[in-house]
């Protein structure tokens, strides 16, 4: 219990240093800064910094950060969604944003079987961000009547080299696997199904034996 106490306590301390953290990139605090949401085209500053809840927040698109959000952002590269939702594994952020702002706090301990999957998670959310941009690549869902702007909906991707990464991650690199081609259709955030094609699919430039 105490050790939970003492996480808490920690992440509202760091959390609290989002207006040192911005005001480290230049922005003003008392006025609006462009949005910091990369999927906002913000041309009218609409972002305002909340001192009370620690929290960025857009009156253009909606999106509230916190500063291990804008860390995860700006500093780790991971795109927000279609909701601006933006995911990522929190005990590696708040570790590097302490660390960042020079923070005396605890930090997480990462077991290194923690580690591992949260590398093989990491992997996963930038495979489906990677296949839902090239859906347009195979005319699969077409094919069964399914438009390809319904798989957009739902974040259908394609992957035309495709490799299983928890056998690569656990095995360790080279272990030789055939990449294949596969339809990504995601069950969460970092887990998707990668279903494998007919052998005769015309669009695929690699059999599945």
């Amino acid at each position: 219990m105490n050790t939970q106490n003492n996480n808490n306590r920690s992440q509202d301390r760091l959390k609290a240093l989002l207006g040192q953290y911005l005001q480290m990139q230049g922005i003003n605090l008392k006025h609006n800064f462009t949005c910091l949401n990369p999927n906002h085209s913000d041309k009218n500053p609409s972002m305002t910094y909340y001192s009370d809840d620690n929290c960025v927040y857009c009156h253009g698109c909606g999106a509230r950060y916190d500063i291990f959000d804008l860390y995860a952002i700006q500093q780790q590269k991971i795109t927000p969604d279609s909701d601006n939702h933006v995911s990522y594994q929190f005990k590696e952020i708040y570790n590097e944003v302490a660390e960042y702002m020079h923070a005396d706090v605890n930090q997480f301990k990462i077991k290194p079987e923690d580690a591992l999957h949260d590398k093989i998670n990491e992997y996963n959310r930038r495979l489906i961000e990677k296949a839902a941009k090239t859906l347009d690549k195979t005319d699969y869902l077409q094919k069964r009547g399914i438009s390809q702007e319904l798989g957009k909906q739902f974040h259908i991707g394609f992957i035309e080299n495709w490799i299983n990464p928890t056998i690569e991650y656990k095995a360790g690199k080279g272990t030789h696997q055939k990449p294949t081609p596969r339809l990504i259709i995601p069950t969460g955030v970092s887990s998707y199904l990668a279903r494998g094609y007919p052998r005769q699919h015309p669009r695929c430039r690699k059999k599945i034996h």
